[in-house]
């Protein structure tokens, strides 16, 4: 097996993964209306989300910010929404390839309710007003 590669940029990766793992948790903290909100929405995707993949999209996004003058913390909301939205993709491509094993665990469509997963996904839509919110933990609709 090869050793992974070291780089400025997978240092930079390491180096923030925690931060942005953090920020995007908190679009899923206090903010069910209700116990069925919080059990058949929140809950399944706040796991799906604390499962991390590599990240790489939504720190390339803060990375980018910063390249051309903007600062790390104000693309932090465009690279939560191109999180989610990949998210919400393999989600979606999970139930499409009846997939059985997403990151080391079964799929949101085989631990969940058939129709929550699709939910899941609508909600994760990068068109929704929430996905470009500047604070997560606002109660908005």
């Amino acid at each position: 097996m090869r050793e992974p590669v070291s780089s400025p940029f997978t240092s930079f990766l390491a180096q923030h993964f925690d931060q942005i793992n953090d920020y995007l948790a908190t679009f899923f903290d206090g903010q069910a209306t209700s116990a069925d909100i919080e059990r058949y929405l929140y809950a399944p995707l706040s796991a799906f989300t604390a499962n991390a993949g590599k990240r790489h999209r939504p720190l390339i996004c803060m990375l980018a910010a910063t390249a051309v003058g903007g600062s790390f913390e104000s693309a932090r909301s465009a690279a939560a929404a191109i999180e989610h939205f990949q998210s919400g993709a393999l989600i979606h491509d999970d139930i499409a390839d009846n997939g059985q094993i997403r990151r080391g665990k079964p799929c949101m469509h085989l631990t969940e309710a058939p129709v929550l997963p699709s939910t899941a996904v609508t909600w994760r839509s990068p068109w929704s007003p929430r996905r470009f919110s500047t604070t997560p933990h606002s109660t908005q609709t």
